[in-house]
């Protein structure tokens, strides 16, 4: 008779016991030393100045919550203590501390010592907790600012916790995107952040551009859910001021400005480059920002990378040796190229251009993508070095337009030197850029020999042909050599590899 079932069910049983076992013993566990008996956290850090003090009502606790033990029938004290450089509000703290049950009852308060003892009936809610306000004044302090928990022997769970953080300064200005822009163009939007709470103060709030720059716009401003009211907002050429009125700042989170649609006009002989607004006000950060980059209607023609080697004499039967770098064309400012007028490209007498790549097509309108290949299929045949694009696709609405392209290029087997790309025409695109280098597949070595007229089967130097690049000889390829007019070798020369391996 087979045992295999009776097996089967011992093994089943052993599990079975031993999952039980796994269940119980968490249970009859000893609990460990080192167990919390208390949830403590602070409810809210705090951003503040190096000079803050708490107002009338604490913008933060430290929420002390019953856990593994419950607080009924215990008188026990305990210790929270700031760090160096903050001080207790001393006197907000007087009698007890929490609800009608569960509540603590002051002991004592120094500068950087509260102490607490537990008061109150606890037993008649599960899991009580009090939220201890945080009243204090920063003197000296810096960085991340922490209330130490010191259980003293109690029950409590002891630890530090971060309350604050001293800033370096009350705001932060910054802009949502540093346009290029031409005369009477829009700016990106310019944000102020309260960097410590209640920094930031009433009165107002001033942004001055430079001379022969000025305001050309009255811009819509929000201070957390408030419009300002634009009839309040003054413009005086370089200088926009905006009030903050009574009321408007929050006391208990960190504000915001936000500054947008914002214009700019320009002098006519006002200097192109980056436009800097000097933001200054009541309770704000003294900073000098770029908002703008002023530019006449151009275009940047540019090549990023290193430009690659192209082996001069090389057909376009394996273009991945033919490619030249990307170039970018893009506009400094939106409308700077005129869509209805042609671009040429003009690379090289000695090159022709036999393919091309098209990548990040940006601004346009729809279906540029499409358009622009459409235009470079039609004069792209490999016979000629230059290329005449007309009616570029148009712009979509305010946004300046770009696109990627390579090449591919072919060259007289005798060409060598930098291959370069001309753009000009009537479309406002114009710049030259060097997109490959052209040097010819093998270096040449030929030894010096003195041979006389008219004797036969003289000898000639070695001649070495070294690779110009790694490839350059083509397998089942031919190489050439050809002696000047009246002159002929006698008998085949030797030939033999004296490095690599063909």
């Amino acid at each position: 008779m087979s045992k295999q079932p009776t097996m089967k069910k011992v093994l089943n049983v052993m599990t079975t016991a031993a999952l039980v076992g796994g269940v119980v013993a968490p249970i009859v566990a000893p609990i460990s030393a080192d167990a919390a008996n208390t949830t403590n956290l602070v409810d809210k850090v705090l951003h503040v100045d190096n000079d803050y003090k708490s107002g009338d009502t604490a913008s933060n606790h430290i929420i002390i919550k019953e856990d593994d033990v419950q607080f009924d029938g215990t008188t026990d004290t305990f210790r929270l203590t700031l760090p160096s450089g903050v001080k207790w509000v001393k006197e907000k703290y007087t009698g007890q501390i929490g609800s009608t049950d569960a509540k603590f009852e002051v002991v004592q308060v120094t500068d950087q010592d509260l102490e607490l003892k537990v008061a109150g009936d606890w037993s008649k809610a599960m899991d009580a907790s009090v939220q201890v306000p945080m009243f204090f004044e920063v003197d000296g302090a810096e960085g991340e600012l922490k209330v130490s928990v010191d259980a003293k022997g109690s029950t409590l769970t002891s630890g530090q916790y971060t309350f604050a953080v001293v800033s370096a300064g009350k705001t932060a200005t910054t802009v949502s995107e540093v346009k290029t822009i031409s005369d009477g163009d829009e700016i990106g939007t310019i944000r102020i952040d309260e960097l410590a709470l209640k920094s930031m103060e009433q009165g107002k709030v001033t942004l001055t551009l430079p001379a022969k720059f000025k305001w050309a716009t009255q811009p819509t401003v929000t201070i957390g859910n408030k419009t300002v009211n634009a009839d309040a907002i003054t413009l005086n050429d370089n200088k926009l001021t905006i009030p903050v009125g009574d009321g408007v700042l929050s006391t208990e989170k960190l504000n915001t400005i936000y500054i947008s649609g914002l214009k700019i006009d320009a002098d006519k002989d006002a200097a192109y480059g980056d436009i800097e607004v000097q933001v200054s006000g009541d309770g704000i950060t003294d900073q000098d920002i770029i908002v703008a980059k002023y530019a006449d209607y151009s275009s940047e023609v540019s090549v990023k990378d290193e430009v690659p080697t192209v082996l001069a004499g090389r057909n376009n039967t394996d273009t991945k040796d033919l490619k030249t770098a990307e170039i970018l064309i893009k506009e400094e400012v939106a409308g700077s190229w005129l869509s209805n007028r042609d671009v040429q490209i003009e690379f090289p007498s000695w090159v022709k251009v036999v393919g091309y790549e098209i990548s990040g097509v940006k601004g346009f309108a729809a279906g540029a993508e499409d358009a622009l290949k459409a235009k470079f299929n039609t004069e792209i045949k490999g016979d000629s070095n230059e290329i005449e694009l007309n009616n570029l696709p148009g712009q979509a609405a305010g946004k300046t337009r770009e696109f990627k392209v390579k090449f591919y290029v072919s060259t007289k087997a005798d060409a060598a030197g930098d291959i370069t790309a001309k753009f000009s025409g009537k479309a406002g695109i114009d710049g030259e850029v060097v997109v490959a280098k052209a040097v010819a597949p093998v270096n040449v070595d030929i030894a010096k020999a003195n041979v006389k007229t008219g004797i036969k089967n003289q000898a000639i130097g070695n001649v070495t042909l070294t690779e110009a690049a790694k490839g350059a000889l083509v397998k089942d390829g031919k190489v050439e050599l050809r002696l000047t007019d009246g002159v002929k070798f006698s008998e085949k020369p030797t030939v033999k590899v004296v490095e690599g391996n063909l």
